[in-house]
């Protein structure tokens, strides 16, 4: 992490940015989710600011660790301290830091009473402890904390009587670990040389002799002894009219041995060889290819399956034609059978564990996507999207138990609270798919081999990723409201019209913390699905001519890692002003720069939308000579149809809901009820929400004449269509407000209304007045259709003319004309 030079500077910027996260109703839990999907150190330093007060640095809070001592005269705030010690424990973090956040869990029930800490919090501290602490200490916590969730205390009370890592005996822990499990009772071979978790062995059961075969799908690469384990597993189940179906994906000619032991162990074991590693979903299209069994399910090459898996999962679909498939779980476990998991439970639904129909889901969806990774998950949930939820059934019985290695296919892309931000993309690719299969709207089959209509990442991609390069890379969140959304759209499709290889890279903004991970921008993953953008993440080794971070506020507090691309030349791109129109900072122009550099690797430049923006970043700290002298305007894409007239017999206007929350709204309740009026000689249409409206005038519904509509980025063109009138007035003391909505509304024809202290920031182009006088311009102009035309026309051009797409590109062409070709 670069050196802040001032540390109060630091805290002027936290205590802003806190600030702005409580106005925005943004918790503790939901900063704590964003900082573990962002993987940033630096939220660390927001969350400790919050921990104590008087507040201390997070490297005091750290020694107070040690030496509670220290902390005499200062009050630990529950939930903030709690919130600072998960993401020492989960985040993306060294085993001293780990170490750092079960101190801060000590310390903070040292100074608070058990009964005043969340049950999340309290289950972390046990789970903690039971990894990293003390037997004594895991065996008081679990005394004092006794309402944490059951699975959680039996998970730490295992561990530590675990024959194999504790001074546990098996005969005294073994009971527990057989409760998981339905009948017959566990036992272990007698093979010292062999793990624990295979020795796994059940006593025979009677056979379930059946004329509907189940083909188990089992794939490998470069497999190693444990993959006996799987098979016998296999093998030994209750259900006898099986067939296992084991395919190599090309581990090479020194693993035959070990398959041929494989097939040796029963006739019903079929090795498929597959001549080159292509991934385990083109193994397992190979697999549902190579059986005409009427069942088919999956199981992973180093796992135990339970002997009555296949038997009590078929026979829901055996009393039910209708039933497409069952489910069931699992438990997560080591080699040594360890069972405790910092953060999350030691079962859960087992997607690998999936059995159905093989005919009526080939038939319906064809094949898995060809991709590396993660289609399995898509699978199913295309088969839920084609056949309803009510085609399935979950047996909530544990009937798998999985090894959990970090080398293994997702074992790195996988922490709590976090997934690799590729599987995130991928998701949010193919659930926009799933959405139009469950509405009728695309069919769900892929034939096999081929691609899903959607985006997959470089690395789930089966041929090895070839280097790739850009011409601009526009760095943005691109879930949350954080990014400028009309605007940051305009940008990326001006590109991809000027013939520029684009792409985009999601960085998390803090200022817009969700609990939930969102999906991708809609219009993004519009462009994503249909090939026109890329999405790149930090570590894709790729040629970037210009990355474009869209908003600073993205490397305020950055991912605590380091871009693999090579990328020519960096850009901060500024909408609008470091401070919101409060006086308190959004980010801090200097740190920004900093961290920009260390992400990436380049000393950024800063472009600014307006002279405005550009004397706010001077006044606020950033480097002068890194601020370039030329202006890049906000980019309308086109101006609409020439207007003839008003859209109906009353005249129409309306407005968005801008990203200012409640500093876009008249304070005073009298002028919101002007600007906004609820007379029925006007019809009010709005895009957003209107929570904070409603609140300040004192109603529950909105009034006969307002109507509100979904703010949708893709739709903002069609809602600027339906009005006659874009009226925007904020709060009384804002005189600044995100130009693109403004902009989008001229090019749109609208007549924009705002107030007279907008002029220097818009020009001639809106029409000022007060909101006392907004019905009176409305009249003046629904009283001349041919002025209302006229003014429409003229307004359309010259923003065009303004903010056309064409010297945008040109300008991004020029800055990174060491990769970009000419056109």
């Amino acid at each position: 992490m670069p050196p802040i030079d001032d540390p109060s500077d630091r805290d002027a910027v936290l205590r802003s940015n806190l600030r702005q996260l409580r106005r925005g109703r943004i918790s503790n839990r939901a900063v704590v989710a964003s900082v573990l999907r962002s993987g940033s150190r630096e939220a660390r330093h927001l969350l400790a600011f919050r921990a104590v007060n008087p507040h201390l640095p997070l490297e005091a809070i750290a020694d107070a660790a040690a030496d509670p001592a220290a902390l005499n005269g200062h009050k630990i705030d529950v939930n903030w301290m709690a919130a600072l010690a998960r993401v020492h424990l989960l985040g993306n973090t060294s085993r001293e830091d780990q170490l750092l956040g079960l101190r801060l869990f000590d310390l903070l029930l040292e100074h608070h009473p058990e009964h005043k800490i969340a049950k999340r919090d309290k289950e972390i501290h046990l789970q903690a402890t039971g990894a990293l602490g003390s037997r004594e200490r895991a065996v008081e916590l679990l005394e004092r904390y006794a309402d944490v969730h059951p699975e959680i205390a039996y998970a730490v009370r295992a561990d530590l009587a675990n024959p194999w890592t504790a001074r546990g005996s098996e005969a005294a822990w073994l009971p527990g670990f057989d409760a998981l499990f339905p009948a017959p009772a566990i036992r272990f071979t007698d093979d010292p040389a062999k793990a624990p978790f295979d020795r796994i062995a059940v006593d025979p059961l009677p056979a379930v002799d059946a004329a509907e075969t189940i083909a188990v799908m089992v794939t490998c690469f470069k497999p190693d002894e444990t993959i006996l384990t799987a098979i016998t597993s296999i093998l030994g189940q209750t259900w006898r009219n099986l067939e296992v179906l084991l395919v190599d994906d090309g581990s090479g000619d020194e693993y035959s041995g070990l398959l041929e032991r494989c097939a040796g162990l029963d006739p019903r074991v079929k090795v498929i060889r597959s001549p080159e590693n292509r991934g385990t979903y083109h193994c397992r299209n190979l697999a549902l290819d190579a059986t005409d069994a009427p069942f088919v399910t999956t199981h992973d090459s180093d796992d135990w399956m339970h002997p009555r898996r296949l038997e009590l999962q078929v026979a829901p679909l055996l009393a039910d034609d209708a039933l497409v498939g069952t489910g069931s779980d699992c438990v997560f476990t080591t080699d040594r059978l360890e069972l405790n998991r910092v953060g999350r439970l030691h079962r859960s639904l087992c997607t690998a564990a999936l059995l159905y129909r093989r005919e009526r889901v080939l038939a319906r969806l064809g094949y898995m996507d060809a991709v590396r990774k993660a289609a399995d998950t898509e699978y199913f949930r295309r088969m839920v999207a084609a056949f309803g939820a009510a085609a399935f059934t979950h047996l909530e019985q544990n009937l798998t138990l999985v090894r959990t290695r970090s080398d293994s296919l997702s074992g790195g892309d996988f922490r709590a609270g976090w997934i690799h931000p590729a599987r995130a993309v991928y998701r949010s690719s193919y659930e926009a798919w799933h959405r139009s299969i469950a509405a009728g709207d695309a069919s769900p089959y892929l034939p096999r081999g081929e691609r899903g209509p959607f985006y997959a990442p470089r690395q789930f991609r089966l041929a090895p990723p070839e280097p790739e390069s850009y011409d601009v890379v526009f760095a943005a969140d691109l879930t949350s409201t954080g990014t400028p959304r009309i605007s940051f759209l305009n940008d990326l499709r001006a590109c991809v019209s000027a013939g520029l290889k684009a792409g985009v890279m999601h960085l998390p903004t803090l200022r817009f913390a969700d609990i939930r991970r969102q999906p991708l921008l809609g219009p993004v993953q519009d462009l994503l699905n249909a090939g026109r953008i890329a999405h790149v993440t930090l570590e894709d080794q790729v040629d970037i001519g210009l990355l474009v971070v869209r908003n600073p506020s993205a490397v305020q507090y950055p991912p605590d890692t380091v871009c693999k691309a090579r990328i020519s030349r960096v850009v901060l791109l500024a909408g609008s002003s470091p401070a919101a129109p409060f006086g308190e900072l959004r980010y801090d122009p200097s740190t920004c720069e900093a961290f920009a550099e260390r992400l990436f690797g380049r000393t950024p430049t800063w472009f600014c939308r307006n002279d405005a923006v550009q004397g706010a970043l001077r006044f606020l700290g950033a480097t002068s000579d890194r601020i370039a002298a030329e202006i890049l305007p906000e980019v309308v894409l086109s101006a609409g149809p020439p207007r003839s007239g008003f859209r109906a017999a009353l005249p129409v206007m309306g407005r968005f809901d801008f990203t200012e929350g409640h500093r876009s709204w008249p304070s005073d309740p009298a002028a919101l009820a002007d600007a906004y009026p609820s007379d029925l000689g006007v019809d009010v249409r709005f895009m957003g929400s209107l929570t904070v409206p409603l609140e300040r005038l004192g109603r529950t519904r909105l009034p006969a004449n307002w109507t509100r509509f979904g703010l949708d980025p893709a739709e903002v063109r069609s809602f600027l269509h339906q009005i006659d009138f874009f009226a925007c007035f904020p709060q009384e003391d804002v005189a600044s407000i995100p130009p693109a909505e403004v902009l989008e509304a001229l090019a749109a024809g609208c007549v924009v209304l705002m107030p007279p202290r907008l002029r220097d920031a818009f020009g001639e182009g809106p029409v000022y007045c007060e909101p006392s006088e907004v019905l009176d311009v409305i009249a003046e102009f629904h009283a001349d259709p041919q002025r209302f035309a006229e003014y429409s026309r003229k307004i359309q051009q010259a923003t065009f003319e303004r903010h056309g797409p064409a010297d945008f590109a040109a300008t991004l062409r020029r800055l990174a004309r060491v990769l970009i070709p000419a056109h």
